[in-house]
């Protein structure tokens, strides 16, 4: 038996303009893997990869900025991935390379060797030699290694020229001859170079009619290639507008094919949508009606058998009427949101310049026919990414508008961003490897039969199981009888209706592709059959198996959900006597409802001084001692060390703001107030969750915590690391972490004060409090003499008052009295660091902790196009420092500097006419007194003032927006450009 796989490499230059030929080729040539180089995605756009069809999938992507994720602005260009068949994918696992310009993955086969890709994307021609010869090493270093585990093949740009039998190349330029080391070392050779090679030789073709070359390779060893069935360079195409051409290439794969690899055919969606704007419902009721009429319905008596004959022919009925009726929802490639109207007559435009190319036998060179066709090429890629880009800024635009009024849209986008990991359909039973279907569900059979194998020892039967037993029997005689004598207890065709009109629409189906939107619009005849069916189900007490195959099953109510629940227990003693006396009645407890707890999973914490140890047994096993364990979501350690807790939550921090950066919630394109805000309410409530009883925390804990919330802090802003944390903080108007922590257990005291008394946390509270303050207890740890020091340190004196008097304020006085106090205190801080340090000695005229976001924060959640120009201004704010000593030289006026921004935005007459726009920008706004007050500043306030984009000076509303947008979009331009 053999197979074929067929492997496609293509340098796409940039995918969002080249989905349409990319989808023309998957489909044309029955593409099973696609190596794709130059896709230009960032790492928080790389969900469209999944989107370009419903049945190929991105694995391993590499973005341009997987170096930088957070950056505001990077050069946009690499990228690779593999795009692969979404029946194959099962088989196909990432290979881990650290490199944004190779990525690999291994494709797992059943009876020999395993196939090892690797897509690349060398340096190009403008890059330096020495950065060629690297990469060509680590390229040797992969093979070498991979090549002894299977079969590699290398796809992609090499960016080098290679010979072959169909192509001889005379120039040999550095990067040719030292890659031509590396084939012949390594005894490797280019498909469509070789004999059997179909179409041109040439894989390159510049936007500026130069030469074409071969530079785009898919490479294998020499001792495989008899594998390989067929190689073709595809000719120009009109979707194509990149300046690469593709490589097909075909494996025939004997006795080594992946046994299922056939395409799984999805059953299509209904789209209930189109059925109610077509009227089709009334149709598919009728039709249902149908196809019901010749139904039989059993009789109460009837067999197990017959009630699911009976509910298999409901299905079918249903099913029947669908396909009769219904429409459904189809994949259509093409419909891209940004395929816009210019964008569709441009590509008309350039399908008939292609036509006139051909017609006149496909001149090159200067000649004007060709000419034509290539400007109208550039004009159709230049127009799809912009309309593309535009696009994309008009989706963040929108899902910003709508966070304040319905974050579910916002966490719908960004969750359907996130990739799920790929997973190998492998199984290892008893030592043996299954990878086909039918052997994966043979494991997973013989695995739960050995699980559920019945015990050939009989057990005792205990007095609680006996009744339990005898009751559900005469329940069940007393019920059927009940249930047959008495109509009142039947289920209605009112009932069910009344069920049916409160089902929710897009609901996912069952196995039997039955949604609620079925059964709501099915008409009266179906609800009678449904009627019957579940009276049959309760008088037999039996089911139809398919509605045991999910997760839960039918009860005898229709209106009551699944009760399953499982949930930890924890047991706390103050001597292991106690403790084993405890877990005793748990496993009584389990063995007369026969329920086992797993001894292997419970662990044991011992908080004493004491090394000594007595086992606590549960069923005969000893429960393990461990130092530290999480419970409800807090790291409890015995040895009252807290390292390991603070560096999980400095581990959170960073990673789930990433997380939500590499999602879609970039700062380059949402507004930096919007970022702030989900980055506090998610990446910070995810860390410091429990920190309300975090106790005797050290220097060293904090300084951790402080840097993570410092990369944070700079990563959604886009600054540069070595900006000055207290800057970085001030900007957005976040205070320290250690405030954070302090703050949110006031508020936590404040719950716990206003407590009923008659809880049991309340009471525990109250004597742990009086303890230590008559000093009952030596050295008292925890959360009480924690809570005293930081009321001291706030200078909050309401709880001592507590224990006094009683008297305690409400939970929303308390609230704003703990965060006036904690910001009164974080800003005295601020103020008296910034005052000894000369760094901060001309921000703190910009900006201050006390202000919160910078203007020009605030200024792009409502100009979004502008965001790269305010974070360019808000970064001026922490570069500037006008008292330098002129040491500098300007090279355009001559003149010596010592801040550049200060003399580029005052001084260097090269800058004269921009200098003049700004101002005639500063004069339009408001009053002249305006202007004049400006004109009167000195040059370091005039400075202060345009950066902080805020004005002391009375504008109303639209001029305040007016100077902050002539501050931002001049100085952007006079000092950026």
């Amino acid at each position: 038996m053999s197979s074929k796989l067929t492997f496609m490499s293509w340098n796409c230059r940039g995918i969002m303009s080249s989905v349409p030929y990319l989808v023309e080729c998957l489909k044309n040539h029955d593409v099973d893997i696609c190596a794709l180089q130059e896709h230009w995605l960032r790492r928080h756009c790389v969900n469209v990869l999944e989107s370009i069809d419903s049945t190929y999938s991105s694995v391993n992507p590499k973005c341009v900025d997987d170096d930088y994720p957070e950056a505001f602005k990077i050069r946009m260009e690499g990228g690779v991935t593999f795009i692969v068949k979404s029946s194959i994918v099962k088989y196909v696992e990432s290979i881990d390379i650290e490199d944004t310009r190779i990525t690999g993955i291994e494709i797992h086969t059943i009876h020999s060797e395993n196939i090892y890709c690797f897509c690349v994307y060398l340096p190009a021609s403008s890059k330096p030699f020495e950065h060629f010869r690297i990469y060509v090493e680590r390229l040797y270093d992969i093979y070498m290694i991979y090549s002894q585990l299977g079969t590699v093949i290398i796809l992609g740009d090499i960016n080098a020229k290679v010979n072959g039998p169909r192509s001889f190349n005379s120039v040999k330029d550095k990067r040719s001859v030292t890659f031509a080391r590396f084939l012949d070392e390594l005894r490797l050779v280019s498909l469509h170079l070789q004999s059997f090679g179909e179409g041109n030789t040439f894989t390159f073709q510049s936007y500026e009619s130069g030469p074409s070359t071969a530079i785009d390779h898919i490479l294998i060893s020499k001792d495989n290639i008899s594998l390989i069935d067929s190689a073709r360079v595809l000719d120009d195409h009109s979707f194509n507008v990149s300046d690469h051409h593709p490589i097909i290439a075909k494996l025939k794969l004997d006795n080594t094919v992946i046994a299922d690899t056939e395409t799984i055919i999805k059953q299509s969606k209904v789209s209930w949508n189109k059925a109610r704007e077509k009227n089709n419902l009334e149709d598919f009721s009728f039709a249902t009606s149908q196809h019901l009429w010749g139904v039989e319905i059993p009789s109460l008596g009837c067999s197990n058998c017959d009630i699911e004959c009976y509910y298999s022919n409901i299905v079918d009925a249903i099913q029947q009427a669908e396909t009769e009726t219904l429409p459904h929802k189809t994949f259509v490639k093409y419909l891209k949101p940004y395929w816009t109207n210019h964008v569709k007559a441009l590509h008309e435009n350039m399908a008939s310049k292609r036509q006139q190319w051909i017609s006149c036998n496909r001149p090159r060179g200067e000649h004007v026919i060709f000419q034509e066709y290539k400007s109208a090429k550039r004009n159709f890629r230049r127009e799809l990414r912009n309309a593309y880009q535009k696009h994309m800024q008009e989706t963040y635009n929108s899902l910003e508008k709508d966070f304040d009024i319905d974050q579910k849209r916002l966490w719908s986008f960004l969750n359907k961003n996130k990739k799920s990991k790929s997973c190998l359909s492998r199984l290892i039973v008893n030592g043996r490897q299954c990878s086909t279907q039918d052997d994966i569900l043979d494991g997973w059979a013989e695995h739960f039969e050995s699980i559920f194998k019945q015990n050939t020892e009989s057990e005792p039967v205990s007095d609680k199981e006996r009744a339990i037993t005898k009751t559900v029997e005469v329940a069940h005689k007393d019920f059927r009888g009940t249930f047959y004598n008495n109509t009142k207890l039947n289920i209605t065709v009112n009932e069910v209706e009344k069920v049916l009109k409160c089902l929710k629409n897009n609901k996912a189906s069952g196995l039997d592709n039955i949604e609620y939107e079925h059964l709501k619009y099915g008409g009266n005849s179906l609800r009678n059959h449904m009627t019957k069916l579940f009276n049959l189900v309760c008088y037999n007490f039996y089911s139809p198996k398919s509605w045991e195959i999910k997760r839960g099953i039918l009860v005898t109510d229709i209106h009551i959900s699944s009760p399953v629940q499982a949930d930890d227990i924890a047991l706390i003693s103050t001597n292991c006597c106690n403790m084993q006396t405890m877990v005793t009645i748990c496993e009584n407890y389990s063995i007369d409802w026969k329920f086992k707890f797993n001894p292997l999973k419970s662990i044991q914490l011992n908080f004493s001084k004491s090394k000594q140890h007595t086992d606590i047994l549960l069923y005969n096993s000893s429960i393990q001692l461990e130092i530290s364990a999480r419970h409800v979501g807090v790291l409890l350690n015995s040895n009252l060390n807290s390292m390991d807790r603070t560096l999980q939550a400095c581990r959170t921090l960073r990673s789930s703001a990433l997380g939500l950066i590499k999602s879609g919630l970039h700062p380059s394109v949402i507004s930096i107030d919007t970022c702030n805000r989900i980055v506090r309410q998610v990446c910070f409530t995810k860390a410091f969750f429990g920190c309300e009883l975090w106790t005797e925390i050290t220097n060293t804990e904090i300084l951790l915590l402080e840097r993570a919330q410092r990369y944070v802090c700079k990563s959604i802003q886009g600054l540069l690391r070595q900006t000055r944390s207290d800057m970085v903080n001030a900007l957005i108007g976040w205070k320290s972490a250690e405030s954070y922590i302090d703050e949110r257990k006031l508020l936590f005291l404040g719950k716990l004060v206003l407590m009923k008394d008659s809880m049991l946390p309340k009471q525990i509270f109250l004597t742990r409090a009086m303890e230590f303050k008559y000093n009952c207890v030596k050295h008292q740890l925890g959360f009480i003499p924690d809570i005293h020091r930081i009321l001291i340190n706030y200078g909050l004196s309401d709880f001592d008052t507590y224990l006094s008097t009683g008297h305690f304020p409400t939970y929303i006085q308390w609230k704003k009295k703990v965060k006036v106090a904690v910001q009164e205190i974080e800003e005295s801080l601020w103020r008296f660091r910034t005052q000894i340090d000369k760094d901060f000695k001309f921000f703190s005229r910009i900006h201050t902790l006390s202000k919160g976001l910078h203007p020009a924060w605030t200024f792009s959640r409502k100009h979004p196009l502008l965001i790269e120009q305010c974070r360019f201004i808000v970064n001026l704010c922490t570069l500037t420092r006008p008292y330098e000593e002129p040491f500098f030289l300007c090279d355009k006026c001559g003149r010596f500097f010592g801040d550049i921004t200060i003399h580029i935005v005052l001084s260097c007459e090269t800058f004269q006419s921009k200098r003049d726009k700004f101002w005639c920008d500063l004069i339009d706004i408001g009053p002249i007194e305006f202007s004049a007050y400006l004109h009167s500043l000195t040059d370091e306030d005039f400075l202060a003032c345009i950066l902080s984009c805020h004005t002391d000076f009375d504008l109303n509303e639209d001029e305040r927006t007016m100077f902050q947008k002539a501050c931002i979009t001049n100085i952007y331009w006079m000092c950026a450009t």
